[in-house]
């Protein structure tokens, strides 16, 4: 197993995106802020891979600081596990093919809230890891194998926010997420299972918040 080395117009656009986010955070707290609360969270929802018709669930952990009524500063951890990706379609007699996948997706995020009221507009760069394994038997003969990666990310979304009562809130949110990843070289296609995502996801979550130091 191999895993392809990040290329370089990856690596420079997580340095810009890095940079980019710094420089908002320093304006974010140039002035202090008229209001300023954290909060924690837990989200539950739906995830929609790239090229797939088919919708997987994604359970994540959200928390931030919101430094003044319209700037903020979030953190989104997503998990999603694929299970199995056998191909059902038709193959050889006595061959069987079993493929699992799982998702881990960090986002941080600049968060603006026009006017200062509950409507959010987030984005900010963001790290992924995927892992995988394989399970191929023919026969009497039994192939495994498993690989991980880690990929930077880009991801943009939208939220609205109910507060429920002093401290608990309510917040649907859908984001979209880009994967940055380099397609695996010819010799590595023949070293048993190898990771290459490069491609656009989108989720969609229900979450379910406490905040504090209103």
């Amino acid at each position: 197993m191999a895993l392809g080395m990040m290329s370089t117009m990856t690596r420079t656009f997580a340095r810009l995106a890095g940079q980019a986010l710094v420089g908002l955070l320093i304006l974010a707290t140039a002035s202090p802020p008229a209001q300023a609360e954290g909060f924690v969270a837990g989200a539950v929802g739906t995830y929609e891979p790239d090229g797939n018709s088919g919708r997987e669930a994604v359970y994540g952990l959200r928390g931030g600081y919101r430094f003044r009524p319209d700037l903020g500063i979030e953190g989104a951890l997503a998990h999603v596990d694929f299970g199995s990706l056998a191909d059902d379609g038709p193959r050889l007699p006595g061959l069987a093919i079993d493929l699992e996948a799982d998702l881990w997706a960090l986002d941080l995020s600049l968060a603006w809230y026009p006017q200062g009221g509950n409507f959010v507009v987030f984005a900010g760069p963001g790290r992924a890891k995927v892992e995988a394994s394989a399970r191929v038997r023919f026969l009497d003969l039994v192939f495994e194998d498993s690989a991980s990666t880690q990929v930077w990310t880009a991801h943009a979304g939208v939220a609205y926010r109910w507060q429920l009562g002093e401290s608990f809130f309510l917040r649907p949110e859908v984001r979209v997420r880009r994967y940055f990843d380099d397609e695996p070289a010819a010799d590595e296609l023949t070293e048993g299972v190898t990771i290459a995502y490069d491609g656009t996801d989108y989720e969609a979550s229900l979450v379910f918040g406490w905040a504090f130091g209103r």
